[in-house]
């Protein structure tokens, strides 16, 4: 969809934008803080139960379902098609593979394949919450993620992040 066709979409389009790369640095911050890398052959490797902890598994869907929507209403621009699903789907896979491995390093966290089922779950939740067309629901999930982008601007990240990395 080129914005230049459709001016009215812009904003709509702009704050699906927004809100997914913030919610994408959402999901880094909070699946890979604190940012302790350990580099050492005793670290345990990778859980592949399917099943996890409950509290764990439900915390992935929850962090995972604001991704999904934002992505999806990135994605869509009148009728929702199929591949458009799958390529939301494989987007989140891919994010979700990559914090699961990145995690392999971190002592404080247990990269399982648990956490990579749940947050596919949450990016399913999350497509069908944007194509139910719950308009409410939408618009409150919009005027939230948009209000929290306007105050953590890139800027802000990166000085959070270069904070954090002075401290460490």
């Amino acid at each position: 969809m080129a914005l230049d066709k459709h001016p009215k979409n812009a904003p709509k389009l702009n704050g699906n934008v927004r809100c997914s790369v913030f919610w994408t640095a959402v999901i880094l911050v909070a699946t890979l803080f604190p940012f302790d890398p350990v580099f050492s052959e005793n670290r345990a490797l990778f859980d592949f139960s399917p099943i996890g902890n409950p509290g764990d598994f439900l915390a992935n869907i929850l962090l995972f379902i604001p991704w999904g929507f934002f992505v999806a209403g990135m994605l869509t621009g009148g009728r929702f098609r199929s591949y458009r699903v799958l390529i939301i789907l494989v987007s989140g896979l891919v994010l979700s593979v990559m914090v699961e491995s990145l995690q392999l390093g971190l002592p404080s966290r247990d990269p399982a394949l648990a956490d990579i089922l749940a947050n596919l779950l949450g990016v399913v939740v999350g497509i069908w919450l944007e194509a139910s067309r719950g308009e409410r629901l939408r618009s409150w999930f919009r005027s939230m993620g948009l209000r929290v982008s306007r105050i953590l601007t890139l800027r802000v990240l990166v000085g959070l992040v270069v904070l954090h990395m002075v401290l460490v």
